[in-house]
């Protein structure tokens, strides 16, 4: 599963109260798949199919990717509501 949220959506229908709510949970989006993607690469590393391992490397790779850009979008996003 690919992390995917709409993030303005989350930020701007909340009131500013509520806004470093959304940017804790990304940090913790964040920290949950990297953690999960650590555990793929430990249990990956005794893999003897390789087209496997690079395939499901590639992929863990895109997703970790994906989920600090979105993190970094949210964060942006929280921190210009709250006027930093």
């Amino acid at each position: 599963m690919q992390p995917e949220l709409k993030n303005e959506k989350i930020i701007c229908k909340r009131a500013v109260y509520f806004v470093t709510d959304a940017g804790v949970g990304a940090l913790c989006a964040r920290s949950a798949v990297i953690g999960a993607f650590m555990n793929v690469r430990i249990n990956a590393a005794g893999y003897n199919d390789k087209t496997f391992t690079a395939d499901i490397m590639a992929k863990g790779t895109a997703i970790e990717n994906k989920m600090i850009a979105l993190e970094t979008e949210i964060l942006g996003l929280v921190n210009e509501k709250i006027g930093i």
